[in-house]
């Protein structure tokens, strides 16, 4: 299909590896994500310029401030991510706990802290952020065990726990890589994001 302004999607999936997002006025978005944009906007690095004082409330994560960018304007941006899955997530007055190289964007009505974890940020507010996964997304509530390398986030949980399934063959180093899982458990609201990977 041929796309132009206006028959590109206002905010919603181009294909399952694209987004198109109609921009009002300002995205966070990790840097070499835009492939594409129509409109008037401008780009800007973290920390650079007199927004700083705005930043401060919307990005809390001097740790990542060099992997994201800021976009201003309006009209129409086209996001990807190396031929990985692309899905948009909204939360209301929830936090979620997100690998960093899973988050594509967010919306800055969301505030993004450094999570105790290493390799994840926290997303707490109420507004939209798109992730990148290996596979389609999926969503599962607690209790449920999920292996680690399939874990994409998870919002209103405690932290997890690792948990691992030994039996006598894994003690001999017979092992089939399953033994270390993941432990949701916790808030029935909760909701755990995987990637089918």
């Amino acid at each position: 299909m041929l796309y132009n302004y206006s028959n590109l999607p206002a905010s919603d999936n181009i294909n399952r590896f694209s987004f198109s997002i109609e921009l009002k006025d300002k995205l966070f978005f990790r840097k070499g994500a835009m492939i594409a944009y129509y409109g008037n906007m401008s780009f800007s690095d973290l920390g650079n310029n007199l927004i700083d004082m705005f930043l401060q409330e919307a990005f809390n994560s001097p740790l990542f401030s060099f992997d994201y960018a800021l976009v201003s304007g309006k009209g129409k941006l086209i996001l990807a991510d190396n031929k990985r899955d692309v899905t948009s997530v909204m939360i209301d007055k929830q936090s979620i706990t997100l690998g960093v190289h899973n988050l594509l964007a967010f919306e800055p009505t969301l505030e993004l802290q450094e999570s105790i974890l290493g390799g994840f940020v926290t997303l707490k507010g109420t507004g939209t952020f798109i992730v990148s996964s290996n596979g389609q997304a999926h969503m599962l509530t607690p209790p449920v065990r999920v292996d680690p390398k399939s874990i994409l986030g998870w919002i209103d949980m405690p932290s997890p726990s690792f948990y691992y399934d030994m039996n006598l063959k894994s003690l001999f180093g017979f092992n089939s890589g399953e033994e270390r899982q993941i432990d949701f458990y916790g808030n029935p609201e909760g909701v755990i994001l995987i990637q089918s990977s």
